[in-house]
């Protein structure tokens, strides 16, 4: 079995968990005895294939009918974490906007929406159970179609002969930019008067977000230790620190909470709807830290991690994504074609 693999964006544009995931299961699909290979979109031609992994949704739908036409089967893993945080009015509401955009359009210019691929793909796969149901729900996604397939985590965060780097404070993972609200959080950290790491690089060095967060940090309540890239050494960070919070504004399924459950450590996550479907009880959510109940809360979870809990959750290795993966992919090329 041969995967073609396409993203809709450079890679090197997704610093963060998307370029992650995709990277790993793809690592983790060779060694499972899948063959894989970026789509050539300038081979002049046909480049010999089963499936066509869709990492994004294409941006029409020339690209699916063209692979289909090639004899391509279709799988589509999109991110829909904002959408899927939104309401139920809100889902009806785009529901209904989209039927009726296909109704004035007609099929053929609708298609340059790309959003058609969802009744004519194999299979669509979402990370949370609610953005699976967002794909049924809002764009008509065959139900029987549909899969969820929660991200995994390096083969190290499960290593317990890690030597942690110790931290007698939070920790927080992501890079330093208004979506994931790290100013907010250490002002937060100030008024506490409790020690948070801060572990991310800045997308734009210079931009005026990033000054007034370095202008926060103190290394008294507020750390910063820029961006580490080498897997083991998050997970000595995760090993070492009290607890870890994460109060993103849009988030579908973060690799930093991941991670630190695999490590046994307790989580605050932000309160949205895709990540409740997910995890359950299992966290603590909270609200945006520009909200009153933030600091105490943050205050009740530093307590909860100085007692040492130990938390305890079921995290997927990249193996274990990579093999529902190829079962999926198995279970398409079993059956008819189209």
């Amino acid at each position: 079995m041969k995967v073609l693999h396409y993203v809709g964006y450079p890679l090197a544009w997704a610093r963060g968990g998307h370029a992650v995931q995709i990277h790993q299961t793809i690592a983790a699909l060779e060694k499972l005895g899948v063959q894989n290979e970026w789509l050539d979109h300038a081979r002049p031609d046909r480049q010999p294939g089963d499936l066509l992994q869709y990492w994004t949704r294409p941006p029409s739908d020339f690209h699916w009918q063209l692979a289909r036409a090639q004899g391509l089967r279709l799988v589509i893993q999109e991110l829909h974490g904002p959408g899927a945080s939104r309401p139920s009015w809100f889902w009806k509401i785009r529901r209904a906007q989209r039927r009726a955009l296909r109704s004035l359009l007609g099929a053929n210019l609708y298609g340059h929406f790309g959003a058609g691929i969802y009744q004519h793909c194999a299979a669509a796969v979402a990370v949370t159970p609610l953005e699976a149901a967002y794909m049924i729900q809002v764009f008509d996604a065959p139900r029987a179609r549909v899969h969820f397939i929660p991200n995994g985590v390096d083969d190290v965060f499960f290593d317990d002969s890690v030597a942690p780097c110790v931290f007698d404070g939070l920790v927080y993972l992501g890079h330093i930019c208004p979506r994931k609200n790290s100013l907010a959080v250490a002002r937060a950290a100030k008024q506490a008067r409790m020690a948070i790491q801060f572990v991310g690089d800045a997308p734009v060095a210079q931009d005026d977000y990033f000054r007034a967060f370095q202008a926060e940090v103190d290394n008294q309540y507020v750390f910063w230790k820029g961006a580490i890239s080498d897997r083991k050494s998050i997970a000595a960070l995760l090993r070492g620190c009290r607890g870890v919070l994460l109060t993103s504004r849009h988030e579908s399924n973060p690799l930093s909470l991941l991670e630190a459950l695999a490590c046994g450590k307790p989580v605050m996550a932000p309160d949205l709807p895709p990540l409740r479907s997910f995890y359950k009880d299992a966290v603590l959510f909270a609200p945006a830290p520009e909200d009153g109940r933030f600091i105490p809360l943050l205050k009740r979870f530093d307590a909860m991690c100085r007692r040492d809990y130990r938390q305890t959750f079921p995290v997927l290795s990249w193996t274990a994504v990579a093999r529902r993966y190829a079962d999926i992919y198995a279970a398409i090329m079993s059956g008819p074609a189209g």
